[in-house]
């Protein structure tokens, strides 16, 4: 709906005024957890907006980031499905960029 809104040929149509005001206004809202620790941050995806109802623990997130794949030279590692992503306390030198490229953003 976004692309429609902003990127196509419709997006001049009466429907999608709407749309860029919400986004202009409000923005879009992700439900998201973050988990800080002194070894880095820990950022989980909460699709069901569970918030703090789900238990989330350091060793629950390791096992969920084991097979997933980390993003070459930065030490950013992100789990098979995506949706936990771990960014080590040191890592400050790396480009956004480049993590937008490999799969996602932070």
């Amino acid at each position: 709906m976004l692309h429609a809104a902003y990127c196509s040929e419709i997006k001049d149509e009466p429907e999608f005024h709407n749309v860029r005001e919400i986004m202009r206004n409000r923005w879009l809202w992700i439900f998201s957890q973050n988990l800080w620790t002194d070894k880095g941050l820990y950022f989980i995806a909460d699709e069901n907006a569970e918030g703090l109802s789900r238990q989330v623990t350091v060793n629950i997130l390791e096992e969920k980031l084991k097979g997933g794949k980390d993003i070459k030279g930065t030490n950013v590692r992100i789990s098979k499905d995506g949706k936990i992503r771990f960014v080590p306390k040191d890592s400050d030198t790396y480009l956004l960029g480049e993590i937008r490229r490999n799969c996602c953003s932070i």
